[in-house]
């Protein structure tokens, strides 16, 4: 004997069944086969408000038995000849009008009851089943319908009820036994039963799955093969994590544990029935059959993925129950699962404290505040004695679970584990390891499910690159360069760093500043080109720095001064190596620079800006440029990282600009240096005439009292200088400090242009994925 299940996808249209009946037509010609099916996909849940309608007395449930037959009704005028038809016409209409007599008594009573519930949802099944027995008969395939009502056994615990395995292994196999039984195929309906007065039951949402197992163990069959819409048991939900793969086999016990822990392929009792009699379970593609699916037995083949896959629930609630007077009082943990189970409540994941000072469990979030209200009941003494803390209740949680038999004999999966999810930001709420070491779970908000699931995915299967997401705001002159210097080095990430960045999204760049610590604080790096954070009120400065350190996260800005120069790179290792800083003196604007080295009195002022801001070395307005505000931002970002506090306002500028050139647009600003062209003549002259080159310098010094004061101001510099020969767009900064007292440590290049300010985003966005 074999058993074939078809899930509802599998009966839920007139094609699909079409290819279940090809496939069962090919199986019957090698075994003796069940073949059990659930109801036509969407049916079940049409039931379930079928009834709850009915019982509120709505006369709208008149017009869901009427879309419930239509649908029966369609597939039959699809797959049975016209000639044959009415005869399986007349049977949906019987059992349709069934179903109408026990809804109208719901309707009457107006008062909802589990019972008449499982009474009514039981005829989806009913329907399918007897569809699907009449479409073979009128194919000349002889076939049994079996009523699974009659033979699977159950408690009266309507809508999940508990099987009396026993009794219902009796009952199927003495009903095979019989020779008048003797067909080589059987159509039965799963999801359904009865308890001992003969009330039809229920065996849980996906309980077709349960039945076919129970029809295998009875029989002793060779295979349970469920059929349904995917090609076997996945890596990870693939609705959630683009690169799940297919698992080809899988133990019983590691299947248990991802089906328990939300992996909808399966239904979770549906293993322990043929784990028993170590029956072979297919999990197989109605619509794709020739694909080999997941096959389910006892020991999985071992291979280098010793975690076989990932799973998560939802709507889940933590429960936590604590206080000082239950450490070393024995009864506690007793009485709060005692409390649970009076009212039937399921425990899903459960923790407690070395301390025994807590304990916690996780519920359905339904049952959250009746468990609140059972728990405090039998702990009400001890809470207004202020022994135990009235029970916490933490909704908007979900558990995630790590599967795989072969964790046990390889140590340190859990500090992977958790080291992933703690850098990416994902705090956890509550961890539980059985002694079998077959799972590790752990509890996190619901809102970081997908991101949880996606990076355990990331680092325990996909192990040919990691994966880099990249939001670029801002895809001006900088983001254009970057996105193409990103594009360009696919293969040499690849190769040789093991690095793919995806980038996942492109925004305006407008006030992204603003939200730098609500994305550090969710543990999402930040590589900032801008200078608004870093130079915005020291408080806010060191706020973000925090952040990166206490989300173990990067926070970087190299091209915040010198565009791609290694100049805050390096500042940070001398300070990081215990150097000490006493001088820093430096030309840190490109722009001022390059019109600077281009102004000789021959070519206007005003001209030479020009040039420089359509060559891209500019800010959009080049008054900050020229009027040394963006030279100040710069220093003191550099006194800051050397470890001082400093704000704009404690630097000064001596500025060259005539102040008349800060008023109006930036076409007033270029006008007006035209009228002060003489001003501009008389500086360079003045310097040209002690043989000087005019440099725009910033410098920071730390006083003897360790105090440190900046200024910034365009001086005359001396052929002996390390600033005289400083050409194009070039940036020169020397840092004079403990280790480098005379001869400064020196870091010179161009410090302007959008390539190369791409080119430093680019670094620290590397940086940032190698940590």
């Amino acid at each position: 004997m074999q058993v074939l299940k078809f899930g509802g996808s599998s009966v839920g249209s007139a094609e699909a069944i079409n290819q279940m009946l090809s496939i069962v037509i090919s199986r019957i010609e090698k075994e003796k086969t069940i073949v059990v099916v659930s109801a036509m996909s969407g049916v079940t849940d049409e039931l379930i408000i079928l009834a709850q309608t009915a019982a509120q007395g709505d006369v709208a449930y008149k017009t869901i038995i009427q879309n419930i037959q239509q649908k029966h009704l369609d597939a039959v005028h699809a797959l049975v000849p016209n000639k044959e038809q009415s005869g399986i016409i007349s049977l949906v209409k019987q059992l349709i009008n069934e179903l109408e007599s026990h809804s109208e008594n719901l309707f009457m009573l107006k008062e909802f009851s589990l019972r008449l519930q499982d009474k009514i949802i039981s005829y989806g099944e009913l329907l399918s089943s007897k569809i699907i027995s009449a479409i073979f008969e009128s194919k000349g395939i002889k076939q049994e319908w079996v009523n699974s009502s009659e033979l699977i056994k159950t408690n009266s615990n309507y809508f999940n009820a508990v099987v009396d395995k026993p009794l219902t292994y009796k009952n199927i196999a003495s009903y095979f036994a019989a020779p008048e039984n003797a067909f080589d195929l059987y159509i039965a309906p799963g999801y359904v039963a009865s308890d001992a007065e003969g009330h039809t039951t229920t065996l849980g949402r996906g309980g077709s799955d349960y039945t076919a197992a129970i029809y295998a163990a009875a029989t002793d069959a060779i295979v349970l093969e469920i059929w349904t819409d995917v090609s076997g048991m996945m890596t990870a939900d693939p609705r959630m994590v683009q690169n799940a793969k297919e698992i080809p086999e899988i133990s019983y016990q590691e299947a248990m544990e991802l089906s328990h822990f939300g992996a909808k392929v399966i239904y979770p009792p549906t293993i322990q029935p043929v784990m028993q009699k170590n029956i072979p379970v297919w999990i197989k593609n109605t619509f794709d059959p020739n694909h080999a699916g997941t096959i389910i037995k006892n020991e999985s083949s071992s291979d280098k993925n010793f975690i076989r896959g990932i799973s998560s629930i939802n709507d889940i609630c933590l429960l936590c129950l604590e206080g000082s007077g239950m450490v070393g009082i024995p009864g506690f943990s007793k009485r709060l699962f005692d409390a649970l189970a009076k009212k039937q409540i399921n425990i899903i994941l459960i923790t407690q404290s070395s301390s025994e000072h807590s304990i916690c469990v996780g519920v359905n979030r339904q049952d959250a505040d009746l468990a609140k209200i059972a728990v405090d009941a039998e702990f009400e003494q001890e809470i207004n004695t202020h022994i135990v803390e009235p029970l916490m209740v933490e909704k908007e949680v979900s558990i995630i679970a790590l599967v795989g038999e072969q964790m046990k004999s390889h140590p340190g999966v859990s500090g992977k584990m958790f080291g992933v999810l703690g850098r990416n930001g994902i705090n956890v709420r509550a961890i539980a390891q059985g002694s079998s070491e077959k799972n590790i779970s752990a509890v996190v908000a619901t809102k970081d499910v997908r991101k949880a699931i996606n990076v355990l995915h990331e680092e325990f299967f996909e192990t040919t690159y990691k994966q880099v997401n990249v939001y670029v705001a801002g895809a001006g002159n900088v983001g254009s360069k970057l996105l193409d210097q990103i594009k360009k080095q696919v293969p040499y990430l690849q190769t040789t760093l093991r690095l793919q960045i995806n980038i996942v999204g492109i925004a305006n760049h407008q006030t992204v500043s603003d939200v730098y610590m609500q994305l550090l604080g969710k543990a999402v790096s930040v590589v900032a080109c801008n200078k608004i954070a870093c130079s915005s009120p020291y408080e806010h400065y060191a706020k973000l720095k925090a952040l990166a350190r206490e989300f173990n996260t990067s926070f970087l800005f190299e091209t915040n001064v010198g565009a791609s120069l290694p100049i805050i790179g390096t500042l940070n290792d001398l300070i990081r190596s215990g150097d000490n800083i006493n001088r820093i003196e430096a030309v840190l604007s490109g722009t001022l620079n390059y019109v600077f080295n281009n102004y000789d009195g021959s070519i206007p002022f005003s001209k030479i800006v020009r040039q420089a801001q359509a060559e891209g070395y500019t800010e959009p307005d080049p008054r900050l440029d020229l009027g040394g505000t963006d030279v100040m931002r710069k220093i003191m970002i550099l006194a800051r990282e050397a470890g001082h506090k400093i704000e704009m306002t404690g630097i000064t500028n001596e500025s060259f600009l005539p102040a008349s050139c800060f008023n109006g647009s930036v076409e007033d600003f270029y006008t007006e240096m035209e009228k002060q062209e003489p001003h501009f003549k008389k500086i360079y002259e003045a310097a040209a005439a002690k043989n000087c080159k005019l440099k725009f310098v910033a410098s920071f010094q730390i006083n003897a009292d360790r105090k440190g004061t900046a200024k910034v101001g365009l001086q005359h510099i001396e052929p002996s200088s390390d600033f005289y020969h400083l050409y194009g767009k070039d940036n020169l900064v020397l840092f004079y400090s403990m280790r480098y007292p005379e001869l400064p440590l020196v870091v010179k290049g161009a410090g302007a242009g959008a390539d190369v300010t791409a080119s430093g985003v680019f670094a620290d966005i590397i940086r940032a994925a190698r940590v």
